[in-house]
């Protein structure tokens, strides 16, 4: 008996693999971005002494990662659908044309 998960066709098993992807992606994200909640929730606590933390500003570093990270995943995810979208896809000249139906679908 085959599995619901197993992929009938190639174009199937590339989406599936793609698919994969992105969710890893998703995983590692929610993990980082928790992990550094629960750092900050941990390390910066109130400590009811009244003091108030020094503020920091032009952390250049810290605003690359913040911008260059995204991007970098964006355009990693936009390559590898293009590719992927790429190699699932026909030849120009062999798609199958659109074919209205005459009936208007009824």
């Amino acid at each position: 008996m085959r599995s619901i998960f197993s992929s009938a066709t190639l174009e199937a098993e590339r989406l599936h693999t793609l698919d994969v992807y992105f969710i890893i992606a998703a995983l590692g994200i929610f993990l980082l971005v928790a992990a550094l909640v629960v750092y900050n929730s941990v390390k910066f606590m109130d400590k009811g002494d009244g003091h108030e933390p020094e503020q920091t500003s032009s952390n250049l570093k810290l605003e690359a990662a913040m911008i260059g990270g995204p991007t970098i995943l964006v355009v990693l995810f936009f390559f590898l659908t293009v590719n992927t979208t790429r190699a699932i896809l026909p030849p120009e000249g062999q798609r199958t044309p659109a074919v209205r139906c005459p009936s208007g679908g009824k």
